[in-house]
């Protein structure tokens, strides 16, 4: 596994652009379809080379600002005191 990831970090941005773009094809350059092993492969690849020469937040996957499920506050209810009511609440159905 070191091997993948000492070759995918020394890709060239080009074949990383190639790599995306047979992505989000399903096909490479010649017509032939992207298998899902391949699908893999490229995933892995991306996210390797990203890591390794993309700064934080400009890299695939990342979202903009704290996760949601981080911000305690609000995921649960407050009472109208204000105070945090960490009391589970029912779903309701629309």
């Amino acid at each position: 596994m070191s091997e993948f990831l000492e070759k995918s970090q020394q890709l060239s941005p080009d074949m990383i652009e190639r790599f995306r773009l047979a992505l989000a094809q399903g096909k490479w350059p010649d017509g032939q379809a992207v298998t899902a092993s391949q699908k893999d492969i490229l995933t892995q690849a991306i996210i390797v080379y990203d890591a390794a020469h993309t700064a934080d937040g400009q890299r695939i996957g990342e979202l903009d600002g704290e996760c949601a499920s981080k911000k305690t506050e609000s995921n649960s209810a407050k009472t109208s005191d204000g105070k945090q009511d960490n009391k589970e609440s029912p779903i309701k159905w629309q």
